[in-house]
């Protein structure tokens, strides 16, 4: 009789995806049992900080993962893709082509993600952006007479230029002096549309308001906030203040539209004011983001460094708290699993784990590297120990605190996996 589940068709229907690809390329540099590919399987979601032991302990209790591979094995072998050797599965010749395509395709998708993630791409697409916004928002801002369309479109033709600073600025290894440029051009658009909007409240002129303005308004905000977050997610990853310079003026225009879409409304309810007011608003908010940055490039003179942790994006935060969580709760699992009490043995055992130098299928995405130190996993250990959930040094013990907290998370999974599935 067969090892493995009889019912693994029905839990493969009921995962609803097809394992065979990642199968192949899993069995890319040599043979390998059910069970080493089930460990392969399990690090790709803890290469990204979740632990399936925690999110899922009873499905690996029961198989279900082993029996997903296992029933698309059967797949393989019925397609001549793979050959079994006693516990071993190797890929074919027909395998072996079907994974060729595969790695070609791999490496054009880890291209294209690197060339996405390089500052001189952000650089273009955000020069791309502006110049079509300055293009929509400058006529509508004219053709409405609207203060406040018309100085965020003043506002963006400027970012067109500066788009083009950034990008002379990282191709020549300038940054600084393009950093200077763009916060002297943001606090001169500011102080020019100070101006104007105080004239304008001396002076009043009722905007007029049709379907366009609002249009290029909206259409502003929505490219504005994909914008925003391109230019701050790679801005922190290479480190670029000139990208986080950017993608604060684009958090601006996303402010902005939203008043003038405000202001323009207001108009049509007899309120013309407001549009004058939103002017003065957004004028300020341009020169408060300035003085900010103006410090910040200060700063950086001073110290040679860009700290820039402050402009870190509430989602990546929190994701990093979910992967410290993740690792604390996931230790805490281990030491109770495989009764390990050192705390040397610990930290060994997880660097061993975390180690994700041999999985071929993140290794076909440059995504291999260790993402965890020695002194990350004392940090959490020493956490654990501050929370009440170990005790101890050597040995280290689990309190009836940290047994609660660890039942509390299987729990829960068990609630969802019930009510849910």
């Amino acid at each position: 009789m067969n090892r493995y589940s009889e019912s693994s068709s029905r839990q493969h229907k009921r995962h609803g995806h097809d394992s065979v690809d990642m199968i192949t390329i899993l069995l890319s540099d040599g043979p390998k049992s059910i069970s080493q590919m089930e460990q392969n399987f399990i690090e790709l979601p803890r290469r990204f900080g979740m632990f399936i032991e925690l999110f899922d302990r009873e499905a690996l209790e029961i198989g279900e993962l082993t029996n997903l591979i296992y029933d698309d094995l059967q797949k393989m072998l019925r397609k001549g893709l793979v050959e079994r050797h006693g516990e071993l599965y190797q890929l074919t010749q027909q395998g072996q082509e079907k994974y060729s395509g595969q790695a070609v395709e791999f490496q054009k998708l880890e291209r294209l993600l690197n060339n996405l993630a390089s500052p001189l791409t952000v650089g273009k697409v955000s020069l791309a952006v502006h110049l079509l916004l300055a293009a929509v928002k400058l006529p509508a801002g004219i053709i409405s007479g609207s203060i406040g369309l018309l100085n965020d479109a003043i506002d963006t033709l400027l970012d067109g230029l500066s788009s083009i600073l950034v990008l002379l600025g990282i191709r020549h290894r300038k940054e600084k002096a393009a950093n200077v440029v763009l916060v002297m051009l943001m606090l001169i658009t500011g102080g020019v549309t100070v101006v104007e909007a105080v004239n304008r409240l001396i002076n009043p002129i009722p905007p007029q308001v049709d379907w366009f303005p609002i249009f290029s308004a909206l259409m502003s905000a929505a490219l504005c906030t994909g914008l925003y977050f391109y230019q701050r997610f790679v801005g922190l990853r290479s480190g670029s203040l000139s990208l986080i310079t950017q993608s604060v003026d684009s958090r601006n225009h996303i402010i902005v539209a939203v008043s003038v879409i405000a202001g323009l409304v207001a108009a049509l309810l007899d309120f013309p004011l407001l549009d004058t007011i939103v002017g003065l608003g957004v004028a300020l908010i341009i020169l408060y983001s300035a003085l900010q940055l103006a410090i910040e490039i200060f700063k950086n003179f001073q110290s040679g460094e860009n700290d820039l942790s402050r402009f870190s994006m509430g989602l990546s935060q929190r994701y990093q708290q979910f992967r410290t969580n993740q690792l604390r709760y996931w230790l805490l699992f281990m030491i109770d699993e495989e009764k390990i009490t050192q705390r040397k043995q610990i930290i060994q055992r997880a660097l061993q784990v975390l180690d994700f130098s041999a999985n071929p299928a993140l290794a076909q995405l440059g995504l291999n590297k260790p993402t965890r130190t020695a002194d990350e996993i004392e940090h959490a250990l020493s956490m654990l120990q501050q929370n009440g959930h170990l005790k101890g040094y050597d040995p280290m013990v689990i309190t009836p605190k940290g047994y609660k907290k660890l039942s509390e998370i299987i729990n829960h999974r068990k609630f969802f996996r019930t009510h849910f599935q």
